[in-house]
């Protein structure tokens, strides 16, 4: 598929991409649904060889029903946001071809869909829009009616911040624009470098129940929540604020995540990318925060600027998890806000992150560990040498490589400075990109937990054994030791694998033949639980940092 079929396509799917599920059953209704649109403007033969401007008449033929600013423009944001997961190269594309093939069927629709990313779009794609739309109008080309309130002055009021022991949670809004209102509410995640977690869009009458539902809840749960009134200016600044920190961490967490010369189905890339999920849908649905980043950062844009300096960020680290993680645990799960019962036990505080390694401070020791699979009885365990500058992330795989598993779940390290993994702030887990492992083992005898796949939960204990001298430093991480084959996945955690190993040993069993089947063995004797290779391991481990070395 071209470059500029592909961004057609997406944007087909971002009109009918379903938002993620809003907390609670009684929050406010969203201001536009955009499943209220026709649910597929996808037309046959999307794919290779079709003809962009086709996918683009039957995308604006949807677009061409809208008749409200706003709604258009949350269309456009879904696709800008759509655009930005799939990375530079696709965004350039747009930029340099997708909006000429807008451009090119002519008619108002294409001017409404030009003028949304003339708002919305900042860049190069914002540059072209701009200058296609003047071209239409050039030409004598009808603007739909809705399109003069784009360019109308905006003006924020009633910003409030929602804080616990002066630390924001909630950040809202109310924005006006030719006459006609809505409201922003931003959750922050303080858990991880105070980020934007999630975007709702309201109408401007909902905004003060929902703000007092949050204060109803936080009163029945002992939660000190204050409301301060904060100026425009001060609203940009945190916001954006949150934004930036939320960009810095999805950049963080998805390193390049998208190949697209590999797509090859588009739902399959938007069920991948987490834009949405058929499990995060609810009855009442309303568009989520990738959806919505564009449309914000527009209406924060016509705001002033203040005159502070950004805060600094940068391995997220700077900010101690105090009590206002338990607040804010408190408050997500409360019933009819954000989902759940209430937390029974709060979170404790953790310490502070050391520093990471600095290039003055010299090279990383090599760390020799010890990584036992609890609860494995004859005991499964590898010895493994690592630089201790390794990010928790890439210690993650290395782990994956040197027990077998296929990185198909979840995961989790616990350390004395808290839980790292994806980040996930209902989990508690903080982002592993950026954490090394000397940060969260000081050194020989310092101990951690790796738990992977909280169904089965294969808990690891993790003991820095010693420093070693360093070598090459191409040759780590490396295996220096170990015993027994790991189990295989999905097999029901460690009673679950011993209950396996009893039925391969018994003919007679009933489940017998289905167990080697779902080996994919022929015979019991092919799956050897004493087997192990130090030099497998090792060979593995080549083969990842080849791989690791192509894609760089």
């Amino acid at each position: 598929m071209s470059g500029v079929a592909r961004c057609a396509t997406v944007l087909a799917v971002s009109k009918r991409t379903p938002p993620a599920k809003r907390p609670g059953k009684n929050w406010p209704t969203p201001l536009f649904d955009v499943t209220a649109q026709p649910p597929d403007v996808r037309v046959a033969g999307a794919d290779e060889g079709s003809d962009p401007r086709v996918v683009m008449e039957a995308v604006l033929g949807g677009f061409a029903q809208i008749t409200d600013p706003v709604e258009a423009e949350v269309l456009g944001s879904t696709f800008l946001g759509a655009i930005g997961l799939l990375g530079a190269d696709v965004a350039a594309v747009a930029a340099s071809e997708l909006v000429s093939v807008i451009e090119a069927v002519g008619d108002p629709r294409a001017a409404g869909m030009l003028a949304v990313l003339a708002t919305l779009g900042e860049g190069p794609i914002g540059e072209a829009a701009t200058a296609g739309l003047d071209r239409l109008r050039a030409c004598g080309v009808a603007a739909p009616e809705w399109m003069a309130a784009l360019s109308a002055p905006v003006s924020a009021r009633d910003c409030v911040e929602l804080c616990e022991d002066d630390q924001t949670l909630v950040l809202a809004a109310r924005f006006d624009r030719a006459g006609a209102g809505h409201a922003v509410m931003i959750l922050v995640d303080p858990q991880d470098c105070g980020e934007a977690a999630e975007i709702m869009l309201l109408d401007c009458a909902d905004l003060t129940e929902a703000l007092a539902k949050l204060h109803r809840a936080a009163k029945r749960d002992k939660v000190r929540l204050t409301t301060t009134v904060i100026d425009p200016a001060e609203f940009r600044w945190r916001a954006e604020a949150a934004m930036d920190a939320r960009d810095y961490h999805d950049r963080d967490d998805q390193d390049d995540p998208f190949d697209s010369d590999d797509i090859a189905d588009v739902d399959d890339l938007f069920d991948d990318a987490g834009f949405f999920d058929d499990d995060d849908l609810d009855d009442e649905d309303g568009p989520g925060y990738r959806a919505l980043a564009p449309l914000l950062r527009a209406r924060l844009r016509a705001l002033p600027l203040s005159t502070k300096p950004k805060p600094p960020h940068g391995e997220g680290d700077e900010f101690e998890v105090t009590g206002l993680l338990a607040a804010l645990d408190r408050l997500a799960a409360l019933p009819g806000v954000f989902g759940g019962p209430a937390a029974a036990v709060p979170v404790k505080s953790s310490p502070k992150l050391p520093a990471k390694r600095k290039t003055r401070d010299g090279p990383a020791p090599v760390l020799q560990l010890r990584v036992d699979l609890r609860g494995s009885k004859p005991p499964i365990w590898r010895r493994l040498q690592v630089r201790g500058d390794i990010a928790l992330r890439e210690l993650h795989t290395v782990l994956q490589v040197a027990f077998n598993w296929h990185s198909t779940h979840m995961y989790a390290f616990d350390t004395a400075y808290g839980q790292f993994g994806s980040p996930d702030p209902e989990l508690g887990l903080r982002s592993d990109a950026k954490v090394t492992l000397e940060q969260v083992a000081a050194g020989p005898g310092t101990k951690l937990t790796y738990t992977y796949d909280f169904g089965d939960d294969w808990e690891h204990l993790i003991t820095v054994e010693d420093t070693v001298p360093s070598e090459d430093a191409s040759i780590y991480p490396r295996c220096v030791g170990g015993r027994r084959k790991a189990p295989p996945e999905d097999c029901g955690g460690i009673w679950g694998y011993q209950e396996l190993l009893g039925i391969l040993d018994n003919p007679a069993h009933e489940e017998h033949q289905d167990r080697l089947e779902w080996l994919g063995i022929d015979r019991p004797d092919q799956h050897d639980p004493a087997h192990f290779d130090t030099d497998e391991v090792n060979d593995a481990f080549t083969a990842l940092l080849q791989n690791s070395r192509r894609r760089k």
